[in-house]
């Protein structure tokens, strides 16, 4: 949860102090890129990007408030901080298409923060990557696949006051859609599977394997 409260570093406080959040600015920002297609199965896209930032936006936590002394209940509340900097980023997508019915995607960005202020570039990664597969077997029937990573990530423990590093987060799912008619599909999904007892946010424990399945109806 978050309060929405934002903090801006005051250089003549030498602190953070609570302000109105701002929009952020791109000052500076260079891109280069190469994009092609090799026949009629493969294409590619890299870029490299490189951008200085004013009031870029990033959660942090704000710490534990006990709820009930009792039973030791306990709520992590998150702020935002307003931070300037540079960020330096590698793109690259590669998209393989071997038949009509089948499309195989990978794609991976690597990001390079530098802050003026704060110690780490809270909850962002340090990079992305993952591969996405889709197949139809038939018209009605698409099968999915994907193997998606973040690399670490920092979040602030306010128990410790330290910084506390998140591992390396890895989703492996595995999916299926029916079309029954135009209007009705049937679906199922299994996220997870690696059951990776994962955290995306300091103190917030992912699901571990699930599956999630349904009927949708289109108007």
């Amino acid at each position: 949860a978050s309060d929405a409260c934002n903090y801006v570093w005051k250089a003549e406080n030498n602190t953070y102090l609570p302000s109105e959040m701002q929009t952020t600015q791109n000052p500076i920002r260079l891109t280069a890129g190469l994009r092609a297609k090799i026949g009629h199965v493969v294409a590619f896209d890299i870029s490299a990007d490189y951008a200085s930032f004013d009031d870029e936006m990033f959660f942090i936590n704000k710490g534990y408030f006990s709820v009930d002394s009792a039973t030791s209940d306990y709520t992590n509340m998150f702020g935002l901080i307003s931070e300037n900097g540079k960020l330096g980023k590698i793109n690259a997508e590669l998209n393989i298409t071997p038949t009509s019915k089948s499309q195989i995607l990978l794609h991976g960005a690597y990001y390079n923060w530098k802050l003026d202020y704060i110690e780490e570039a809270w909850y962002k990664p340090n990079y992305e990557a993952g591969v996405d597969i889709r197949f139809y077997p038939t018209d009605r029937l698409l099968i999915t696949a994907g193997v998606n990573s973040l690399g670490k990530r920092y979040g602030y423990n306010h128990t410790t006051r330290q910084k506390e590093k998140l591992d390396m987060l890895l989703d492996i799912n595995l999916g299926g859609e029916y079309r029954i008619n135009s209007q009705w599909t049937a679906f199922i999904n299994f996220n997870n599977m690696a059951a990776q007892d994962y955290r995306r946010w300091l103190g917030y424990s992912s699901h571990k394997f699930n599956v999630l399945a349904g009927i949708t109806y289109k108007f």
